[in-house]
């Protein structure tokens, strides 16, 4: 540990001896963009993929495993109602948290 601790500080050492004038900021800000990248600035209109047609599972905890888009359509064409889904989750979680050790506090009254 001590041949590290040596390095890092030699490492240390040396950047100090780097003269850098007050004009020079610091580097503070990430930029992930590269250098002369050009992005499109025409806004698109958004267009959902289709989702096809989904039906609803004889088993509803099945709906878990559903696609964000699939419960989209379900619930667009009142095959399954928000109140449905949400109590479906709320199950699952008293269900697997204390399996999975995933809930901090079920707010289950404030559905």
């Amino acid at each position: 540990m001590l041949d590290g601790l040596k390095d890092q500080l030699a490492s240390y050492q040396n950047i100090r001896k780097v003269e850098l004038a007050n004009s020079i900021p610091p580097a503070i800000t990430f930029n992930p963009i590269p250098v002369g990248m050009k992005f499109e600035l025409a806004r698109k209109e958004f267009v959902a993929s289709s989702v096809g047609n989904v039906i609803v599972p004889a088993n509803i905890d099945d709906l878990a495993f559903y696609s964000v888009g699939q419960l989209a359509e379900l619930i667009r064409t009142r095959k399954v109602t928000s109140v449905q889904l949400t109590t479906m989750y709320l199950n699952r979680l008293k269900k697997y948290g204390p399996k999975l050790l995933c809930v901090i506090t079920l707010t289950e009254d404030l559905r």
